[in-house]
């Protein structure tokens, strides 16, 4: 079986997103939903269902504190039957990573998806990604020498504005980094998400990047 995790918390809310989470929720709040999530993972481990993959995204899961992260993972080790060789992955926001979360996301997961969506901090902007370049660039450096066993970065093309030139030059930088995954993303107006309102897509464009 596949297995997703969702985490409904944000720091803010990107212009692009429309998936369900909650911005500003303060650590209470997280807590009481951990307490939940606990409740059905115990009961989905009673089921004794092996897990084959297992993607925990949201939302920002990398929002959780050092010990709320090392309180879920500690519970998905002790009650869940992963497969061997199964892949355990998280979605990490830039801005929300420190060197002792790191730490923690390496002892057990196979695969971290750094949420980069641009390198240029104009377009960062543009799309409501509240990610300061130093933010990003540590970031980036604490990942590499964590020596996870695959990583990858999540970019997103057609922003306002943006040239050929400049999404070759995001390409190339994400390939510099030395990922080896690089997943792109189209920009759509979703429905219920801040930009939705405002942005109107050029499919035409978007192709030719």
């Amino acid at each position: 079986m596949n297995c997703y995790i969702h985490i409904p918390f944000c720091a803010s809310k990107c212009g692009y997103c429309a998936f369900y989470s909650e911005a500003g929720a303060g650590e209470e709040k997280i807590d009481r939903y951990l307490v939940h999530l606990e409740e059905e993972i115990k009961r989905f481990a009673g089921t004794g269902t092996v897990c084959d993959t297992l993607y925990i995204g949201g939302g920002t899961p990398t929002l959780l504190n050092c010990c709320q992260l090392e309180k879920l993972l500690t519970l998905l080790s002790e009650k869940v039957r992963f497969a061997d060789g199964a892949e355990r992955s998280i979605e990490a926001n830039p801005e929300t990573l420190s060197k002792d979360k790191i730490e923690i996301l390496r002892g057990f997961f196979t695969r971290i998806s750094v949420g980069v969506q641009s390198f240029d901090a104009d377009l960062r902007l543009k799309i409501g990604r509240k990610c300061s370049q130093q933010a990003l660039e540590e970031a980036l450096t604490m990942v590499q020498k964590a020596d996870f066993p695959h990583w990858n970065v999540d970019l997103i093309y057609a922003l306002p504005g943006q040239s050929e030139k400049e999404w070759e030059r995001e390409l190339r930088r994400a390939a510099e980094t030395g990922v080896d995954h690089i997943s792109c993303y189209s920009l759509t107006a979703e429905e219920g998400s801040l930009l939705g309102w405002s942005f109107t897509e050029d499919d035409e464009r978007g192709a030719d990047l």
